[in-house]
């Protein structure tokens, strides 16, 4: 399923706040401590190879490689092969949408390495090094600095989504909000369609349309008037309305139609139709 933004703000991508910036050398026994935070962080490899363990899934990542993780998910480093390397790792606030695109390794291009550049070039102007956790202001910081460095990292992370978007079929960036909300709706609506004659949850229709099951039912209910699983099962009922009028019997529609028993699939007709299975069929 696509996935669609909605792109009508100005700032796509704001940095509320820079946390920390280290640049580290990796020896080959380096192996650090799992940590878990509220705010991004993203790892560059410079130089060599590491091994990123997030959420318990590991990625190696080599030189030229970024890799974002997202606030809350525990993760750690480690040398891959016993091996030294250099990395960048910058630790962020943001609140853009627009991050998950990019949550995946990405190899970056010349262009995102400049601006890689350019961000640990301010550093130097804005912070004392060795950049250790901890971020200390410079006795004598060049104007602006500070604020360069946030404007490149908003600056990189916005090219790195560009590559997804320009790389990926699955992506759809739309005008406005209303037509956000209809997108999403319609697929909804596909999704639920393609399933009538199997099962599909309120979780897994939260993940292939990437959004939280709350804001999709609310969504949903808003724009057509009943929540998900009452559409679906109203899908399901009008299919059963054709399958009694071929001479199908209740037993076999109710399998068909992935109900877990006869006596619910008839339970939930009669609720959503007013009669039983039986006497609709009588009735027409």
């Amino acid at each position: 399923m696509r996935k669609y933004y909605n792109f009508t703000v100005n700032k796509i991508v704001t940095i509320k706040n820079l946390i920390t910036l280290e640049y580290l050398n990796i020896s080959p026994k380096f192996n650090y401590p799992i940590e878990c935070h509220d705010f991004y962080e993203f790892a560059y490899v410079d130089n060599g190879s590491i091994i990123c363990n997030c959420s318990e899934v590991e990625t190696v990542l080599n030189q030229n490689e970024f890799f974002l993780i997202k606030p809350n998910e525990p993760h750690n480093y480690k040398s891959n092969k016993n091996k030294s390397a250099s990395v960048f790792i910058v630790c962020f606030s943001c609140k853009s949408d627009f991050l998950q695109l990019i949550t995946d390794k990405t190899t970056v291009d010349d262009y995102s390495k400049l601006i890689l550049s350019k961000i640990l070039s301010e550093a130097h102007n804005a912070f004392k090094f060795p950049f250790n956790k901890k971020l200390l202001i410079c006795e004598n910081p060049i104007f602006g600095a500070q604020q360069l460095i946030n404007n490149a990292i908003e600056e990189l992370l916005i090219n790195l989504i560009r590559q997804k978007i320009n790389l990926s079929k699955e992506i759809s960036i739309v005008s406005n909000k209303e037509e956000l909300h209809n997108n999403v709706v319609r697929d909804i609506i596909i999704l639920l369609k393609q399933n009538i004659f199997g099962k599909i949850s309120l979780d897994e229709i939260s993940a292939r349309t990437f959004y939280s099951k709350t804001y999709i039912n609310k969504l949903f209910k808003k724009s057509i008037g009943s929540t998900i699983i009452d559409y679906y099962l109203d899908l399901k009922i009008e299919e059963s309305k054709k399958m009694l009028l071929s001479g199908i019997r209740v037993t076999k529609i109710s399998e068909k139609l992935s109900f877990d028993s006869p006596n619910y699939f008839t339970k939930v007709f009669r609720k959503k139709v007013g009669c039983s299975p039986t006497n609709y069929k009588k009735n027409q």
